[in-house]
């Protein structure tokens, strides 16, 4: 897969992807478009995904096969609207077909730590 990474750098960016720190937004503001296939890799971390704020993965555009790898656990978020991934915590608003790995896999719209809600 071709990683599609308008720019990548420290500070503040501008592009279809740009990454402010260890965040990573579809635009300067940090609102969300849509998303498709973006690869980034921060801090030795791997992932399709719309946006990451350190353990952080928010977002209020449509993402379609999204996936990212934060402290080891693997997330896929597909077609998702508001979801966020917290250190262990992940909010998933309207989403189809997600797979959220904190201490086990879960298919499930909300994930607080191990539990699912």
């Amino acid at each position: 897969m071709v990683p599609l990474i308008v720019l990548v750098h420290g500070g503040k960016g501008s592009g279809t992807l740009s990454i402010v720190g260890g965040r990573i937004s579809n635009s300067d503001n940090g609102a969300s478009s849509d998303a498709v296939w973006n690869v980034v890799n921060v801090n030795g971390m791997s992932g399709l995904l719309s946006g990451v704020y350190g353990g952080l993965i928010y977002g209020t555009g449509n993402v379609t096969n999204n996936a990212v790898t934060i402290n080891d656990y693997a997330y896929t978020l597909a077609s998702s609207h508001s979801r966020r991934i917290e250190g262990g915590k992940a909010y998933l608003g309207n989403a189809t077909g997600n797979t959220v790995g904190i201490d086990n896999s879960f298919l499930c719209g909300h994930i607080v730590g191990g539990l699912t809600r």
